[in-house]
């Protein structure tokens, strides 16, 4: 059951930042209230780790948008094994290998079957790789500080590779015009269509063009309980992205919070302890 959470008062006389700030306080406790135990998002993880044995050259397919509606969707080219990631409304689904549940998918060359039906109004994306002779690196986990609509990148895309994420929340990229939950790319510049605060995490994973060749690990379960878990392989510094119970997790230096983490090495630290019955996911590169 999903916890309930404290009513929005009237407007009445408030001024629209007052009204912004409990908007803002009740979306929080939605979204630290989400658990494993509050079926809408509890899943399993499976064990299908997909790790690379030596670095190999390929490219990154990112952000393709899957319209319509239904369950039954195909990509433009076939990923790559174990590359996959969809999104659906910013969040995060589980890859299954057969009859996919609510919030699950399962993938057979290009083609993606979704655990329940995606209405025409339903954001649904998918990352992916696809093996073609381009080598690149990454840039993974830049923290976009200050508030404000406008971030600048220390670096420039590749085109279509970047993913920005809110608190946990993956954005929509759209053209123009971003509204609640999106926003545009020029160059090195994002805009976002809401106001972000200092407090809030905004942080943009990209890909930028350089001659350097790694492997990828991908879907690797942590099971068990408690606060420190080991990841099988040393990750490539600051490419390790965390998904705990379909929330993105922030990764800092010390001290960590509530959806926070810390690495070093193959040690991984929550600010959090992990029941049994949380998923605990890990990507990263090597």
């Amino acid at each position: 059951m999903l916890r309930p959470v404290r009513p929005i008062q009237p407007a009445g006389d408030r001024d629209l930042a007052e009204q912004v700030a409990e908007l803002r306080a009740v979306l929080e406790e939605i979204v630290h209230g989400i658990r494993a135990d509050e079926a809408i998002f509890a899943f399993p993880l499976t064990s299908d780790a997909t790790i690379g044995a030596s670095p190999t050259e390929h490219t990154h397919v990112y952000q393709e948008a899957l319209s319509g509606s239904g369950t039954s969707f195909m990509l433009a080219s076939t990923p790559m094994t174990g590359s996959d990631r969809l999104w659906m409304n910013g969040l995060r689904l589980q890859r299954v290998g057969s009859a996919p549940a609510l919030n699950e998918y399962m993938i057979s060359g290009a083609a993606i079957t979704l655990g329940t039906v995606k209405d025409s109004a339903d954001h649904l994306v998918a990352d992916y790789e696809t093996d073609t002779d381009t080598a690149h690196t990454h840039t993974y986990h830049e923290a976009l500080v200050g508030a404000g609509t406008g971030f600048t990148l220390g670096a420039t895309p590749v085109a279509g590779s970047e993913r920005v994420y809110w608190n946990g929340i993956r954005l929509r990229r759209v053209v123009s015009s971003p509204s609640l939950n999106e926003y545009t790319i020029s160059g090195t510049t994002i805009t976002l269509g809401f106001f972000k605060d200092s407090a809030d995490s905004l942080v943009a994973a990209y890909n930028t063009t350089t001659d350097t060749t790694h492997a990828h690990s991908y879907h690797v379960a942590l099971s068990g309980t408690g606060t420190s878990f080991t990841v099988p392989i040393t990750p490539l510094a600051g490419s390790v992205r965390l998904i705990w119970n379909r929330l993105r997790l922030r990764q800092v230096g010390a001290s960590p919070g509530l959806n926070e983490y810390t690495i070093s090495g193959t040690a991984m630290t929550l600010g959090f302890s992990k029941d049994a019955a949380d998923s605990l996911e890990v990507e990263f590169d090597t």
